[in-house]
């Protein structure tokens, strides 16, 4: 079993580079999907946060507001930690069992690879980049807005800097068929 941590910056296309894995017939975890799971009503998560914040992070219709949680965590590091506390043993966890499960190469998408010290258990890593006016203009397209992009980036390392610490690199700044022929190529690394 190969690990392989794919990590990123808000954007930077992460999602697309894993789902290029995944069409050529790899074994993916994205963290981002077990998060979502985890916010699920009756999972721990959910259950955590409810019985820390109330219903002040919830829809109407009681399942989690992802919204209202990011406000909330991203204007309080303590409660921001707390969290990620809770949530990254449990990812962690899930896709260990994955691997346990998987032969050849698991690609594990991790967006907050570094900051959380998971490349300790990945045997190589690999940063998606695109530049700041690319990644701000993807990121104003899906409605966020100038104060949430300034309040996420500063919870996590540039992408600079994860492109440095990565094993290998993906750039990601021109059409997306670049993007898939350097995804080809890893795909190739691992699988050959």
């Amino acid at each position: 079993m190969t690990l392989v941590g794919v990590t990123g910056g808000m954007a930077a296309g992460k999602s697309t580079a894993l789902s290029c894995f995944r069409a050529w017939g790899a074994a993916v975890v994205d963290a981002d999907d077990v998060v979502h799971r985890l916010y699920l009503p009756g999972q721990k998560a959910y259950q955590a946060m409810v019985g820390r914040w109330g219903g002040a992070v919830l829809n109407p219709d009681g399942t989690a507001n992802r919204a209202a949680i990011a406000q909330r965590v991203f204007g309080d590091e303590h409660e921001l930690q707390w969290l990620n506390d809770f949530v990254h043993p449990l990812v962690q966890q899930h896709v260990l069992d994955v691997a346990a499960l998987t032969e050849g190469v698991l690609w594990c998408g991790v967006p907050l690879l570094f900051e959380t010290g998971w490349e300790r258990i990945m045997e190589f890593t690999v940063a998606v980049w695109c530049d700041p006016p690319t990644q701000k203009a993807r990121l104003l397209s899906r409605g966020w807005s100038e104060s949430d992009i300034c309040a996420r980036q500063a919870r996590q390392i540039s992408m600079d800097e994860k492109l440095t610490r990565a094993t290998y690199g993906v750039i990601n700044t021109g059409p997306l068929e670049m993007l898939r022929q350097q995804c080809r190529w890893l795909f190739d690394t691992f699988t050959s």
